[in-house]
């Protein structure tokens, strides 16, 4: 393919359909993110020569525009242009995991096709963007479990069918595992983790699963049934399920170090938080409602010396405990190294 009708395909691409319009000026735009150095006046060329062979119209107003006629489709073409490029790239790096295996199947091309449309101009913005955007864990970077490959399968298949499968499952605290039918709910990928949210048998509450831990899973032919009113967002943001809540929002007073109540004023708590300075003291007081939860809890503990929490007073009393606790730990004899 020679570079002239290269660009004369990047730039059938970005016009739009109809009622929509793209100016000269935005189109000469777009080609230069594509990596394309051509000036508005071939630009304006090539669109009265291709608006001879294609049902590209050019509407007045100030400025003009282009557009497909009224009733044309946009132009589909097997190659892509640097946004879809880059979407589907981002997608294959970021979101593949949560993809059915059909359908991740059938992608395939089309991400092999984008990672080229990319690679094929490297001075692009577009691939700029790719290599300069990143997903970081906010924790130690650790290594995803694996999942079996048939439970992966079955479980993906089940719950795109609303099926029931059954399966082996071993809960963290458990030696053995047990045998359970599952009615899929929804599939929630945290930090590298797979958890099926379920009901059991006949019961009604939705427990959460890991996928690691499932083995010899079996497809069923029995349709899933899903308690009333289930709704994954509420789910996770209004009931914080995935924070393991160990009772009702409450108002919390923290004494925080300078640095953290900095840190805090961008990174509220909650949309109620208030940061005052305390009297005769270097640190600051933080007050703020928020779920009571295990997450909540560890947040505090990874937090350190850096944190006091001073109501409400079971929370302070959780805090004492872990925090004697760890330092009855430490003040364990110190273990001695091997001898060679």
């Amino acid at each position: 393919m020679t570079d002239a009708i290269a660009t004369q395909i990047e730039l059938l691409s970005r016009i739009p359909a109809h009622p929509r319009r793209a100016s000269v000026a935005q189109i000469e735009q777009g080609l230069r993110d594509a990596g394309y150095a051509i000036g508005r006046r071939t630009i304006e060329r090539h669109l009265l020569n291709l608006s001879r062979r294609f049902a590209i119209v050019r509407s007045p107003g100030k400025p003009a525009g282009w557009s497909w006629r009224e009733g044309t489709p946009s132009l589909r073409l097997p190659g892509f242009d640097q946004g879809t490029a880059l979407t589907l790239h981002l997608v294959e790096r970021h979101l593949a995991e949560l993809l059915p295996p059909g359908v991740r199947q059938q992608l395939e091309p089309d991400f092999a096709q984008a990672r080229a449309a990319l690679d094929r101009l490297p001075d692009a913005a577009t691939r700029r963007w790719a290599q300069r955007v990143a997903v970081v864990p906010s924790g130690p970077p650790l290594l995803p479990p694996e999942v079996d490959a048939q439970v992966r399968a079955v479980v993906f298949a089940a719950l795109l069918a609303g099926r029931q499968f059954a399966a082996d499952y071993r809960a963290a605290e458990a030696a053995d595992a047990k045998r359970y039918r599952f009615h899929p709910l929804a599939l929630v990928w945290r930090e590298g983790v797979f958890y099926l949210l379920a009901t059991l048998f006949d019961y009604g509450d939705v427990l959460q699963f890991a996928l690691h831990r499932m083995t010899n899973a079996l497809a069923l032919a029995d349709a899933a049934v899903e308690p009333e009113g289930f709704d994954l967002q509420r789910h996770i943001g209004d009931e914080r399920q995935f924070d393991f809540p160990e009772g009702p929002p409450a108002r919390i007073d923290l004494h925080v170090d300078d640095w953290l109540a900095r840190y805090l004023s961008e990174r509220r708590l909650a949309g109620d938080q208030v940061i005052m300075p305390l009297r005769g003291q270097p640190r600051l007081r933080v007050s703020a409602t928020v779920p009571l939860s295990a997450a909540l809890r560890w947040w505090l503990l990874s937090m350190g010396a850096h944190v006091e929490v001073r109501k409400p007073v079971r929370l302070r009393n959780a805090m004492a405990r872990d925090v004697a606790a760890m330092a009855a730990a430490y003040r364990s004899p110190r273990v001695r190294r091997p001898t060679a």
